[in-house]
């Protein structure tokens, strides 16, 4: 039916090429019935596919098409435009060239060239941005969350390494439950605040020193290990950043421990199998237990591992001293800790068959014999040999953690370094 002339099928002449973020658009009328069915189907046409090359910034820098161009001796490609900008956006006229205008271009937003020509204007999500100044034409939706900056200013003026995140960061509490985010799924930045408000605004943020990859990555790992308290979480989640800065050096900064940190984890210094991400829709209270625990390192709260740079759970209960531990390094630990970390495990589960590990039944902890309140045992590898490079420090949950053994005389001159061979 086709009522004066006004009922024409659907058509769609442009659509956006994606991987993981847009790459580019392809040209091509795509013509759908009423009923939504593909009347005119696409094809290999070559020339109607715009790839976007962009920088550090989502900058759209060069578009070239799936076609390629001879010039004796070689082939290059078609270049449909290029331009390079200056701070906050605005082209270098003597570096910037054109076929015909790009749709895309500063931080990978679209411009609107009717206002003041091309790319001189951009339609960021929530507000139109002006590249002549610097600056947008409306405030900030989340003014009233950074009293600090100018309502109207791009990326807190970070022109060099900034783009503007339009209160798209992943927004947690303190008890880690994932409270929000914004719909710009390439935006790292993490932040804690108290609660989210009726206007989409978020109270009290605070940035984390970590990328939302690293702090997905951590808390995985660590609700995999014993998250089933926070303490316990916490202790595990600090030994790791303090087995990072016994090999870097304390001056290191949080930023540079979170990656070391998310990568250490990643290696054998973590027995976890399966290592994943933790998922923001995951609201278990292990998922929250982990989430908070680091939260709470990168806050520089108090230490639960008491200086540990590792653990152990239910192998070393059950192996004592005839554990890696012990071979390799050499620990100490006091009789109140033993006893301690032993009585967290149920010897008589399995309906009194006892503890199971690797298929075998414990029905009680290795057994110790203490001195004064101690048992130690000395190093016998090559390179620990009389050594006593542990000392046990603290249980939480259903592990027990470990320090270096700096204070002991027969451990002078070791090279502490060496007690974690996972980070380069």
């Amino acid at each position: 039916m086709n009522l004066n002339g006004l009922h024409r099928e659907p058509t769609t002449y442009e659509r956006p090429i994606y991987g993981s973020s847009r790459l580019g658009i392809m040209n091509k009328a795509v013509v759908f019935n009423l009923t939504g069915v593909l009347v005119s189907k696409s094809n290999s046409t070559i020339g109607i596919k715009e790839y976007e090359l962009s920088d550090h910034l989502g900058n759209v820098d060069v578009v070239i098409l799936d076609r390629k161009t001879y010039s004796e001796p070689n082939f290059w490609p078609y270049f449909k435009s290029m331009t390079d900008y200056y701070p906050f956006g605005y082209p270098i006229t003597t570096r910037t060239y054109s076929i015909e205008p790009y749709r895309y271009g500063f931080n990978g937003q679209e411009g609107d060239g009717e206002i003041y020509g091309d790319k001189l204007n951009y339609a960021f999500q929530y507000r139109m941005y002006d590249a002549r100044i610097g600056r947008f034409w409306s405030v900030d939706p989340l003014k009233s969350d950074y009293p600090w900056n100018s309502t109207y200013a791009f990326a807190e003026n970070r022109v060099i390494d900034g783009i503007d995140l339009e209160g798209l960061e992943y927004y947690y509490n303190q008890k880690g439950n994932f409270i929000g985010q914004g719909t710009d799924l390439k935006s790292q930045d993490v932040f804690t605040a108290d609660k989210k408000n009726d206007d989409g605004t978020f109270s009290n943020p605070k940035k984390m020193n970590i990328t939302h990859d690293q702090f997905t990555f951590i808390s995985g790992v660590i609700s995999k290990e014993d998250a089933s308290t926070f303490e316990g979480a916490a202790a595990t989640t600090q030994a790791t950043f303090n087995a990072v800065k016994l090999v870097k050096g304390e001056s290191i900064t949080m930023t540079e421990q979170s990656k070391y940190a998310s990568e250490l984890l990643n290696t054998n210094f973590s027995n976890v199998n399966t290592k994943t991400s933790l998922a923001t829709t995951d609201n278990t209270q292990i998922a929250n237990n982990a989430r908070a625990a680091l939260i709470h390192v990168l806050n520089g709260g108090q230490d639960y591992s008491n200086g540990a740079v590792a653990w152990d759970g239910v192998d070393f209960a059950i192996k004592g001293s005839t554990h890696p531990k012990g071979v390799n390094g050499g620990f100490t630990i006091s009789e109140t800790i033993w006893n301690d970390f032993k009585g967290k495990y149920n010897w008589t589960a399995n309906k009194g068959q006892g503890l199971r590990y690797n298929g075998t039944y414990y029905k009680s902890a290795a057994s110790l014999t203490f001195t004064n309140g101690t048992y130690e045992i000395l190093g016998s590898s090559t390179w620990t040999k009389g050594k006593v490079l542990y000392k046990a420090s603290a249980v939480r949950g259903k592990q027990i953690f470990w320090a270096p053994n700096k204070d002991d005389k027969r451990n002078k001159g070791y090279n502490w370094k060496g007690l974690n061979t996972f980070i380069k």
